[in-house]
């Protein structure tokens, strides 16, 4: 593997632990959503995400935003993601 091809690997690998570590500091927020949803449409999971998913694509705006805002609208607080600290392995950790 060539220095250049091992750049791109790292580089690609990074971006994939933001996008998860964002998806899962998120998705305690879509959950509190989905809740409101079903307890106000007496309906299930599914189509509480259904719903949360139609309003996201109305809008044109992600799903986060449009969970994070009915949470904050319900609870009258900002919503607090959970923190997720990433530890590096060291070559003596395998």
């Amino acid at each position: 593997m060539t220095t250049q091809e091992t750049r791109s690997c790292t580089s690609e690998l990074a971006q994939t632990v933001e996008d998860l570590t964002r998806a899962l500091a998120t998705r305690p927020v879509i959950d509190q959503a989905i809740g409101i949803l079903m307890q106000r449409n007496h309906c299930s999971a599914d189509a509480g995400f259904d719903l949360l998913r139609q309003q996201s694509q109305n809008q044109n705006r992600k799903l986060r935003e449009v969970a994070t805002e009915l949470v904050r609208e319900v609870g009258k607080v900002e919503p607090t993601p959970p923190v997720f600290v990433l530890h590096a392995r060291s070559s003596t950790d395998a």
